[in-house]
């Protein structure tokens, strides 16, 4: 529990609370990506499947004392993942067949319904929304610095 700050446990812990719906001072583990998420990780399902590997729970369900340091792995490897969209530029450079920065909605929607972490329709509509242009196509650098939240 080092890593994240008493006033941030008191607010993990209502927040824990809220999902408890049981009363037994545990929360589904159905829930880890959802309470992780409003605190401003993003982990990948793929992330809350290997944790929940490592950690005992029982029953589907977790305690706050298992929740607060799978938090804390899930929100650095979110973070860390952010700190790295050069991957995500070079795999976007790869579909730039004219090599103009561009590539199309269209593609950009079959590469992330189809592959990785498959998104939803509803998902792709939110992420493109003010960086398609008229002709369908997107600016993919523009995009991830979106979506990412940096700048070059």
């Amino acid at each position: 529990m080092d890593e994240v700050s008493e006033e941030k446990i008191e607010e993990i812990r209502t927040y824990f609370n809220v999902f408890d719906t049981k009363g037994d001072k545990k929360v589904s583990i159905d829930v880890i990506g959802e309470m992780v998420r409003a605190f401003g990780g993003n982990p990948t399902n793929a992330e809350i499947e290997k944790i929940c590997k490592q950690v005992d729970c029982q029953g589907g369900r977790i305690s706050i004392e298992q929740f607060i340091p799978m938090f804390n792995t899930l929100s650095k490897w979110s973070k860390d993942r952010a700190k790295k969209p050069e991957a995500l530029l070079e795999a976007f450079r790869m579909f730039d067949n004219e090599g103009n920065g561009m590539i199309s909605a269209l593609e950009i929607r079959q590469l992330l319904t189809k592959l990785g972490e498959k998104l939803t329709d509803a998902e792709l509509d939110i992420i493109l929304s003010g960086y398609e242009d008229s002709d369908g196509f997107v600016r993919y650098a523009q995009l991830l610095q979106g979506v990412t939240g940096q700048q070059d």
